[in-house]
């Protein structure tokens, strides 16, 4: 604007020729600071007054660059780690100065968190850059309201929820090379980070590190060990449960393997009992899924105002609606899967394409109307837990209810808040999260995980359970843990409830040497695919020769997977095993190139499609 002194003359001749411009102009005086004015508070405002404004030069327009993160003053005095995170840091600070990365084994609530923020401390003093991965955009929320208050305006988040806006903006800073610490999702391994010092690869155990559809196919937390050595930077590993192949490693000196087997703040391990829902039902002590003990539980909890956390890892109302007559249940028109109900959206939903429909009340094969619901989701749950523990107040943490951008944010405040007395969640509650009035978790049906028809089906069960029932007693009172299940002596469960990782460990090694499996061995899954039943059959049977003739034994299949049709394609999988060595592997990859190039020249297989998965979860 012109000088002050000018001022009276212009409002003099706007008043006579131009009362709208004036008014505009008083309204931006008004509102401004500096004699400037945001364009967000401009939205009311006539705009061709505010143009014209601009070309009699009364005002005029700047494009100034402002930051979508708010400022946050930084604070690296208020943690003192304990003798044992001093002893870890010690050791993981030698591993690095001699060359080798690092896994960290704390259990949960151990402080690993504390001893990362040391090692970003100390980068960050060089005026370097760290990346801190995370599995889940979950996790996000809650770290990174406890690192502002650590690292301020050095901090940055990147994960799928951010806008192209935002993603440009953390590009750009990691770009030009600012000391920073970026906490992200797999993804942010791209970013340009060109001054990078450490990669932290935090829970480094779970499956969400995969991208597995679509190409490209990586494991974040290989890729980020690839990308270290590239850059000759070290990298560190934390998990309380390591994936059994990251533990073996580290067991046979690929990694330093440290570990921190006590809770941090003095509190010990969650008391942990495992009900048997086959005497409850022939007992007729259950209210529906749940058993008496754990509604008794969470009641007790409550009224010492504590908070209770449900874990079960099936989202929806329930998995499968069967005719009690006919057995006929609504299934995907594009998958071979059923559809899941969602009372809440009032639908039946395809989980892999997103297709779908109304629910029935009558079974349009025998028009029987005993449509019986069977399963249990995370909705069935929250519904069923308001008719027999009205007073409790519940959400949902699963991903139909947090698909809106903050909206993880919102429901993990809301519990920090102690404004809900339950949870419920499906994995996204395991992984991380840390609530000070968590007395009790609770394990809906443990025997779905334990059944699930894969080689990682014991480990996982494991880490799964293990990881959500450390969301107890993080304080010093101790928590307890309730896990539901038909087969309460099964080992996996014995293992959970004792907290032996390493009863675990020794298990699942001696059977994958005895069968083949990782550690011991490479796998790489080809999943071919085609629009005709028939043809790929035909395709796979002669594929399945010529493989054989390659790699002989090694090669496994062709086999229906657990979902045979997605999107309209029919699906056959074929499993390669392949020795650990570098030149095996080579061998093997470039046989297996020249099986595939050999297909794609012979036009009889025009309709079929295929993908190759190296180090498939």
């Amino acid at each position: 604007m012109r000088e002050e002194d000018e001022m009276h003359k212009v409002f003099d001749q706007l008043e006579k020729r131009a009362p709208k411009q004036l008014e505009v102009l008083m309204s931006l005086i008004s509102k401004g600071q500096e004699n400037w004015v945001a364009t967000n508070q401009l939205k009311n405002l006539s705009t061709n007054a505010i143009k014209a404004l601009i070309t009699k030069g009364i005002l005029e327009q700047q494009d100034v660059e402002v930051s979508r993160f708010k400022s946050h003053e930084s604070d690296l005095s208020s943690f003192v780690l304990s003798a044992l995170q001093e002893k870890a840091l010690e050791e993981i600070k030698n591993s690095f100065s001699e060359g080798k990365n690092a896994l960290l084994h704390g259990i949960t609530s151990s402080g690993k968190t504390l001893v990362y923020m040391e090692l970003i401390k100390a980068s960050l003093a060089l005026k370097k850059q760290v990346l801190y991965l995370l599995p889940e955009i979950a996790l996000t929320s809650q770290l990174v309201e406890r690192l502002k208050a650590f690292f301020g305006d050095q901090l940055m988040v990147s994960h799928s929820k951010f806008s192209t806006n935002e993603r440009l903006e953390v590009y750009f800073k990691c770009l030009q090379g600012e000391p920073l610490l970026v906490v992200g999702t797999r993804s942010s391994l791209f970013l340009p980070l060109t001054e990078l010092d450490l990669i932290i690869v935090d829970e480094e155990h779970e499956s969400s590190y995969k991208q597995f559809d679509p190409a490209p196919r990586f494991h974040a937390r290989d890729s980020a060990l690839y990308l270290a050595r590239l850059m000759q930077i070290p990298v560190l590993l934390g998990s309380a449960t390591p994936s059994i192949e990251t533990y073996f490693n580290a067991k046979n000196g690929k990694l330093t393997l440290i570990e921190m087997l006590e809770r941090h703040d003095g509190s010990s391990l969650p008391s942990i009992e495992l009900i048997n829902m086959l005497e409850q039902r022939r007992q007729k002590r259950n209210k529906g899924i749940f058993s008496d003990v754990l509604l008794s539980e969470m009641q007790h909890v409550k009224s010492d105002g504590k908070q209770s956390i449900l874990f079960q890892n099936k989202k929806g109302y329930v998995p499968v609606i069967e005719c009690t007559q006919c057995g006929w249940t609504p299934k995907c028109i594009n998958c071979d899967i059923s559809l899941t109900y969602y009372k809440f959206q009032n639908n039946l939903r395809c989980h892999y394409c997103a297709y779908s429909r109304p629910p029935v009340d009558q079974c349009p094969a025998c028009g029987h109307n005993g449509l019986e619901l069977i399963g249990y989701g995370t909705e069935r749950i929250e519904d069923e837990l308001s008719i027999y523990a009205e007073n409790l107040k519940t959400d949902r943490l699963d991903y139909n209810n947090t698909r809106r951008k903050t909206a993880h944010k919102k429901i993990i405040d809301a519990f920090s808040k102690g404004e809900l007395d339950v949870l419920i969640g499906t994995q996204m509650i395991s992984k991380g999260l840390d609530f000070d009035k968590v007395k009790l978790v609770g394990v809906i049906n443990a025997d779905h995980l334990l059944n699930f028809p894969d080689f990682r089906a014991n480990e996982r069960s494991f880490q799964l359970m293990t990881q959500v029932a450390g969301r107890a007693g993080r304080r010093k009172e101790q928590g307890k843990v309730y896990i539901q299940s038909g087969r309460p002596e099964h080992p996996v469960l014995q293992w959970v409830k004792s907290s032996d990782y390493q009863q675990l460990y020794s298990n699942e090694l001696a059977e994958r040497e005895a069968f083949s499996y990782p550690p011991f061995k490479r796998l790489i899954k080809l999943t071919y695919k085609h629009k005709d039943a028939l043809a790929l059959h035909k395709a796979v049977q002669t594929i399945r020769q010529e493989l054989h003739m390659v790699f002989g034994d090694r090669i496994l299949g062709p086999e229906k997977p657990y979902v045979s049709k997605i999107r309209n394609w029919y699906l056959m999988n074929f499993l390669l095993k392949m020795d650990n060595e570098n030149s095996a592997i080579r061998k093997d990859k470039a046989q297996l190139q020249m099986s595939i190039d050999k297909l794609e020249r012979d036009r009889q297989y025009k309709g079929l499609r295929w993908t190759i998965d190296v180090d498939p979860i």
